[in-house]
């Protein structure tokens, strides 16, 4: 496995909180983008709805998204999802309400190779930007032709300049990243420490597929009613106004829902099935709720949809109070594990230490992030002493982490010169131990 050096870090995500994070800290910092991020894709749902329909169903659309438990959930955690989402958002307007002119498809290339940058699963946006400008046009000619051969230009050029700017923390292929995602039972990062084949298996596919489903339908994840089951039932919008719809072509609004709707099972059987995905294709799908109500007789009142706007909003709220309630209990916890695991280690490995983690996908992640500003080396608790040793000398690595029933203990106990105790609940089954070269 290549190790890469760049000005810039893996996805383009990982920036945007840094100004607030420098001036309020690093978490506060991501809450403040994930917060503005989704109040800007509200509003430009807003704004894409009310091309298609009038204001009220549009607000119903923007507000459905602002207290969606994914929505609620996600802003509220430093994770990329809510940060991506107005994107997407901004993707759909342009796409749906843009003007005819070669302006707007280059412009939502733009979006497009942004969104690329963030998760490469969007490279699939690129790839039919050029096919979407060509498929409303009834008589080919030679300026269209120029068109689409810029607009294939422009994307081969962001494809290959996006691995130049943000490298990726690994050099698998795409085959590889797909049989590397964990299978059931095993930890997001067993890939790294044994590398998947390269190779498509048909079993692998179907039993993927199978998992995503599964997940995505039924109660196989406890999750499954609070966040996939709502964004299941908004799947329905945009497949309903295609049958209901007499145009030949289907209308934007449509044809982007459908793309979303797609390119979410693509990401979901291709790597795994997480509720927080489903937040990217939630902007789309909503402008389609919006249109779709719109076209209800019982709801095409003014007082009727006000009314039903505030019982949409009333029946989610109990719903975000108690995600509120949770993360809060959860956060304040956490904060003190952190703190007490920080006097530990502040105490007992100095900051330019490396420190190795057999990460066993419990609680070790976590590990990495309380033990900064110190190098974390990450491995598998059924490496071999041999192996342990070679890596230890390569980083110069003093400490370790484990599990006190860490098989790993067994194969170095030569190695180590002393335990420290005292880690506090989620982590008292781990120990911190001394390590030194073995003659």
């Amino acid at each position: 496995m290549s190790i890469y050096r760049s000005l810039f870090l893996d996805r383009v995500t990982v920036y945007l909180p840094v100004l607030p994070g420098l001036l309020i800290g690093a978490y506060r910092g991501w809450i403040v983008i994930n917060l503005v991020s989704s109040l800007l894709a509200a509003y430009l749902i807003y704004s894409t709805a009310t091309h298609f329909t009038s204001r009220a169903y549009a607000r119903l659309a923007a507000f459905v998204y602002l207290w969606l438990p994914i929505t609620f959930w996600q802003t509220t955690q430093p994770l990329a999802e809510a940060a991506i989402a107005p994107g997407v958002a901004l993707a759909v307007h342009l796409y749906a309400t843009g003007s005819q002119s070669y302006v707007r498809w280059v412009l939502l290339m733009g979006v497009a190779a942004l969104l690329l940058y963030a998760r490469h699963t969007f490279m699939l946006l690129l790839v039919v930007i050029p096919i979407a400008y060509l498929f409303p046009i009834r008589s080919l000619k030679p300026g269209h032709v120029l068109g689409v051969v810029g607009l294939v230009v422009l994307a081969m050029g962001f494809m290959v300049a996006g691995p130049v700017l943000f490298p990726p923390y690994h050099d698998f292929s795409y085959v590889e990243s797909f049989n590397g995602t964990a299978p059931k039972g095993l930890h997001n990062m067993w890939h790294f420490f044994t590398p998947p084949p390269n190779a498509l298996d048909l079993s692998t596919l179907l039993s993927k597929l199978s998992r995503a489903l599964s997940v995505q339908f039924t109660l196989a994840d406890a999750v499954g009613p609070l966040f996939f089951w709502p964004f299941n039932l908004l799947m329905l919008a945009p497949v309903l106004l295609l049958f209901k719809s007499k145009r030949r072509i289907p209308s934007p609004v449509v044809i982007a829902g459908l793309f979303f709707i797609v390119l979410h099972f693509l990401t979901i059987v291709g790597y795994q099935n997480q509720f927080r995905y489903s937040l990217l294709a939630t902007p789309p799908l909503l402008v389609a709720l919006g249109v779709l109500v719109s076209r209800i007789r019982a709801l095409q009142a003014t007082r009727a949809i006000r009314i039903a706007t505030v019982v949409v909003v009333l029946l989610l709220l109990p719903l975000d109070a108690t995600l509120a309630w949770k993360s809060r209990t959860e956060g304040i916890r956490q904060r003190h594990v952190q703190d007490t695991m920080l006097a530990v280690f502040q105490r007992q490995v100095p900051e330019s230490s490396t420190v190795m983690v057999a990460y066993d996908g419990h609680h070790a992640l976590l590990q990495g992030y309380v033990l900064r500003p110190r190098l974390v080396l990450y491995v598998d608790p059924h490496y071999s002493a041999e192996r342990i040793e070679r890596l230890r000398k390569r980083l110069d690595a003093q400490w370790l982490v484990a599990r006190l029933d860490s098989p790993l203990l067994g194969q170095i106990e030569h190695q180590l010169v002393q335990e420290i105790t005292g880690l506090v609940s989620p982590f008292d089954h781990l120990g911190l131990f001394r390590l030194f070269a073995s003659d």
